[in-house]
């Protein structure tokens, strides 16, 4: 599940956290506070967010799968039940996805409105809703396949870290750096002389934690749902070969799961 970020400047952790800044008394203004949910909007936008998690899922679940013993002899004996299972799960994390995306941004709003002072929220709200850098965004969302992410959460018993965020987003960075058009070339020279841009760089670990907390938010009702499309994708699949063992399958899953 990840976010889209604006440029490397955006994306590249380049020092502390920035600690609460003295302007954070700006956040009391409804103004302030309103510019910074506006950036927040344009950085984390909800269909980036269920673009990614799109991107993200067959990662994901085939890292985790090479961990499961009993998912490998499963995928052996009836090919493709993993490639099933990813199908059956993207569009239960796509959901889950935009559900606490408002959740997500508002998380990221925070850290704007304590070290921005309102003069450089609006050069950084110019910067990100520019139309130039959208594209841009849009270009380093499509870039983000999120390997790093999934070897470190197949790793760490699922848990994804801030490492393999900032790996998989600096290699989508990188990439989308190659096809930079003059007009973006000449905004992002312009952003990178402000005082924003500094103070945005120096926000980048604290945002790669928003994202791995909520990477790795869940609850279990939502667990249930994706061990229940897990199964439902496999059964079906199996169905087509061996209808007696995926219909074992179902009633072993509904016997434990009567909920």
């Amino acid at each position: 599940m990840a976010l889209a970020l604006a440029s490397a400047v955006l994306l590249t952790a380049g020092g502390p956290c920035l600690a609460k800044a003295p302007v954070a008394a700006h956040a009391d203004s409804s103004d302030f506070r309103q510019v910074c949910e506006q950036i927040a909007a344009y950085v984390v936008p909800t269909d980036q967010l269920v673009s990614q998690s799109a991107r993200s899922t067959p990662a994901l679940v085939r890292a985790l799968a090479a961990k499961s013993p009993g998912f490998q002899e499963l995928e052996q004996k009836y090919p493709g039940s993993l490639d099933a299972a990813v199908v059956a799960v993207k569009p239960v994390v796509a959901g889950w996805s935009a559900q606490i995306a408002p959740n997500i941004r508002a998380d990221f709003a925070a850290p704007y409105a304590a070290n921005l002072t309102p003069r450089e929220a609006r050069i950084y709200l110019r910067f990100v809703s520019d139309a130039n850098i959208q594209q841009f965004s849009q270009r380093v969302s499509a870039n983000a396949q999120f390997q790093n992410t999934a070897a470190d959460a197949a790793a760490n018993g699922s848990h994804i870290g801030t490492e393999g965020l900032r790996e998989d987003y600096q290699l989508a960075v990188n990439k989308a750096l190659a096809h930079l058009t003059p007009a973006q070339k000449i905004i992002i020279a312009s952003y990178l002389q402000s005082s924003a841009a500094a103070k945005i760089r120096q926000l980048g670990p604290k945002r790669l934690e928003i994202q791995a907390k909520w990477s790795n938010y869940s609850t279990p009702a939502f667990e249930q749902q994706i061990m229940r499309a897990m199964v439902t994708g496999v059964a079906d699949h199996i169905t087509q070969t061996d209808p007696a063992t995926a219909e074992r399958i179902r009633s072993t899953y509904e016997a434990q799961h009567p909920n």
